[in-house]
This record gives structure tokens, sequence and C-alpha cells, in this order.
């Protein structure tokens, strides 16, 4: 896992966004490496797990797809471009 951005860190907190490795994957979820949010409470990173949710670009169908959760670009976030986490594919 690596973070988005310039910063290179090993211990992924809460909000950030990481690159992630998704394969191997089933059916149709998100594939490949991708940007993701670390979601998983900081009272459980001792054990080195975390939990996250795979973030797309931003298309307009997701207005009403209420599982998808839009995420602005910003430079401290590091994306690249307007995003969606899908909330049903969380890991």
């Amino acid at each position: 896992m690596a973070k988005t951005g310039t910063q290179e860190m090993t211990n992924p907190k809460r909000g950030e966004i990481w690159l992630v490795q998704l394969d191997p994957t089933r059916g149709q979820e998100i594939q490949k490496t991708r940007p993701a949010v670390v979601i998983s409470a900081e009272l459980f990173s001792f054990i080195g797990v975390r939990i996250i949710i795979p973030v797309t670009r931003w298309q307009p169908k997701f207005v009403n797809r209420h599982f998808m959760v839009f995420i602005q670009q910003t430079d401290e976030n590091g994306l690249e471009q307007e995003s969606a986490g899908n909330v049903l594919q969380g890991k």
C-alpha cells in the first residue's frame, strides 16, 4: 500500500487515501491498483489491518446511487480528479 501524493507512510490512518492493490477480485468488484479511503478506527491500528473503501472516478450517474460517496479532488488528498467511494465494496 502506498499513500497518494508525495509523502510515504507505513501506518495508514482513518481518512487518508492510499493506493491499494485490489486483485484478486470477484464479480463486479473494483479491480487493479486504485486509491482507497481508510475508514477503520485508530483504536484497532495495532493489529495491522485496515478497512478501506475503493475509489473510482466520479460519473454523473452516481448522483442517484447513494452508495457512491462523492470525494472532491484536493491537493491534500492527492486525487487527480473528482472521485467516488463505493461503500458497498468495503474491504
